[in-house]
């Protein structure tokens, strides 16, 4: 007779792959959408439960060092669980997330008959990130067939990864909003700082302040002495105080500076109802005027400084009072709680840039001095007899600097590098086996194996044509042995033994051929094996680590070998818009151009040389500027032996003698001539 719950999970229905690919690509889709985590656990668990047929499903986070139940389906079944039973599922997820495999556990609980039904837990870890993890369970029935069993793990495992990718798009989402604000809120900052004065820094703020915080109205308010006054509303180019709306506003405002936190009124909100009785009458008188459904009110107070600490108790009383006052206004009916934090962060940036404004103003003579600045223009008359003086002096030593000869020096960069000094390519494509020179520095002799190459592709060439030439071989002995026993005594054996030498006359040549391959693989794979093309050093720092077990191509640069025993040179790069310099020198110059250089290791010491050749043709070496390459051979070889290869260097290259005043602008006079006068 047939198991009962074997019977039983045969009737459990058995999504086809179809629908399982379904499942998984409309739970991938919801993973990238920006979901509350309540509505993607509630499908996620759902899809899971109907895919499987499993009992329930739950999700668990790792809080703590504990896991909290995130959300669960269908498990009402298990409220009558026992007490024993978790501690042991808490200790399996522990050791579940831990290792990162998932596992089984065996469990029971009460059906609705009078014995337990068994069903099996399948514990899979998800981790979005080291804070972020959890354990997604799914409770299967008992009497699932094995291959059953292993299909709906695929399917939970593949559900899991999903639930980490969920948080990881979340995540990110979470990421991108708050460098959109902080990008906001630099732009606010660097805006309402730009001016000192205070009618352009209020209407920034107002403004940009209303862009960032994304309500329809901001207005800035400020205290003159005992009384309030509007001055910047945003949308409008200048504020009417004497309209009644923003006359009401002056006197609500100073009726909320006495309070001690920001005040929010929201339309039909216990906010709106439990307002102090002392500005009660001033709001309600506004907001019939105004017509707004969501205000608020952010005092600004500066912060205390240094400064602050060294005034009078009763200076320090009085900062404490607000200075200014940011009105937030909506007219939809929204909740407050989405603008309080952009509010906060528009205040603590406004309040510091309204009180260096306020504090500007204050300065005795400010207006006088502000309208002095504006008209400067006036004090130009005042100094006139001395200006034609200094006027006079900068031509007569212009003049001289004209005429007064100086050497023209022209500066490049370059490096300090051995004369004999060669790069070492890969012959082809392969994976670098054995690496001979592990040490940078070592000496190596001309034709000392460096490295070792291996191509996969060139081995099976060589045993495809090694398998090929022991066939036709096999084949050419075949022959020759079944011709030289077919006997020629009529006129088909005649024929067969003709066709049996003309099969012969190809196999041969066939041989041939692939003796010929056979040889060219050989030189080849003798070539895999690269040798240093000089006597030296070897330059390359870390080879085992660069190079070992490496994949390159053809043509790739593997190290480099240079002889650190022979000449040394510099080698340059001039900018493109100073070689007509050095060209025009060399065409007036019988002789090879002086040059002097230092290294960036030692810039107090000074190397002379010879400018021994320059590259007829301009480079352009990615987005660098265009440079011509030449070349310096210094003259101390000797000292040059105990430096570095590579060194960076700063050359001048002596161009003869020309004018102080050209040596000094000429690359002032180069930029008018290209740039202005073209």
């Amino acid at each position: 007779m047939p198991d009962d719950s074997s019977t039983r999970s045969d009737r459990l229905p058995s999504p086809s792959p179809i629908e399982i690919d379904a499942r998984i690509d409309r739970l991938s889709r919801r993973a990238e959408e920006d979901l509350p985590e309540t509505v993607f656990y509630q499908e996620l668990l759902a899809e899971l439960v109907e895919a499987t047929a499993a009992v329930g499903a739950a999700i668990w986070r790792e809080e703590d060092q504990a896991f909290r139940l995130a959300a669960q389906i269908h498990l009402s079944q298990l409220a009558a669980e026992s007490d024993g039973q978790e501690p042991r599922r808490h200790a399996a997820m522990r050791d579940v997330l831990s290792s990162g495999q998932p596992r089984h556990l065996q469990v029971g609980w009460p059906s609705s008959g009078s014995h337990s039904e068994d069903a099996t837990l399948f514990l899979v870890p998800w981790r979005a990130s080291p804070d972020l993890a959890g354990v997604l369970e799914i409770q299967l029935r008992e009497g699932l067939s094995e291959r059953a069993l292993a299909g709906q793990a695929r399917f939970v495992r593949v559900t899991a990864d999903l639930l980490a990718i969920y948080h990881r798009h979340r995540q990110f989402s979470l990421l991108q909003r708050c460098d959109r604000l902080w990008q906001s809120i630099d732009h606010f900052a660097r805006a309402i700082h730009r001016s000192p004065q205070l009618v352009p820094t209020a209407y920034e703020i107002a403004n940009e302040g209303r862009r960032l915080i994304q309500c329809d109205r901001v207005t800035l308010l400020v205290r003159r002495r005992r009384y309030w006054q509007v001055v910047a509303v945003s949308g409008a180019d200048t504020a009417n105080r004497r309209s009644a709306t923003l006359s009401r506003l002056e006197l609500l405002a100073a009726a909320v500076a006495s309070l001690p936190e920001p005040l929010w009124y929201a339309e039909h909100a216990q906010e709106a109802k439990n307002s102090p009785p002392e500005i009660e009458e001033p709001l309600h008188d506004y907001l019939d005027l105004a017509s707004v459904r969501l205000a608020g009110f952010y005092p600004l107070i500066s912060d205390a400084t240094s400064a602050d600490r060294e005034r009078s108790a009763a200076e320090d009383a009085s900062d404490k009072s607000p200075f200014g006052m940011l009105v937030i206004e909506h007219f939809d009916r929204r909740d407050p709680e989405e603008f309080r934090e952009r509010a906060a962060a528009v205040c603590r940036h406004a309040a510091p840039a309204v009180r260096h404004a306020l504090d500007l103003e204050s300065l005795p003579l400010y207006r006088l001095s502000r309208f002095l600045n504006e008209t400067s223009w006036l004090r130009r008359w005042t100094r006139q007899p001395r200006t034609l003086l200094i006027a006079g002096a900068v031509a007569v030593l212009l003049a001289i600097l004209s005429v007064t000869p100086a050497t023209l020096w022209v500066e490049a960069g370059g490096a300090l590098q051995p004369e004999t000094r060669r790069n070492v390519f890969a012959p082809a494509d392969g994976i670098v086996e054995r690496i001979f020179m592990h040490q940078a520095g070592k000496k190596v002799a001309k034709g000392e194996p460096l490295l070792g190459l291996r191509n996969l592709q060139l081995e099976y060439e060589t045993q495809r044509l090694l398998g090929e030439l022991e066939t036709s071989q096999k084949q050419l002995s075949s022959i020759e042995a079944e011709r030289l026993s077919t006997g020629r005594t009529n006129r088909e054996d005649l024929r067969e033994s003709t066709r049996r030498a003309a099969e012969e006359e190809t196999l041969k040549k066939k041989i041939e051929g692939l003796l010929r391959e056979q040889a060219l693989l050989v030189k080849l794979q003798d070539q895999l094996r690269i040798a240093s093309p000089i006597d030296g050093e070897v330059l390359t720092w870390d080879v085992e680590n660069l190079l070992e077990s490496r994949p390159v191509v053809r043509g790739q640069m593997l190290m480099t070998i240079a002889n650190l025993k022979g000449a040394w040179v510099v080698e340059l790069r001039i900018p493109d818009d100073r070689i007509a310099h050095v060209a025009s020198a060399l065409r007036s110059s019988r002789q090879p151009l002086g040059a002097r250089f230092i290294l960036a290791t030692s810039p107090e010491r000074r190397y002379l040389g010879r400018l021994e050749r320059v590259s007829p043709a301009t480079d352009v070496l990615g987005s660098d500027a265009p440079t011509v390459s030449a070349i310096i051979r210094p003259e101390d070889q000797a000292g040059m032996k105990s430096l570095r290869p590579g060194a960076t260097v700063v050359a001048k290259i002596d161009c003869g003698r020309r004018p102080v005043l050209y040596v000094g602008f000429h690359g002032l006079v180069h930029v008018i001539r290209s740039r202005l006068l073209f």
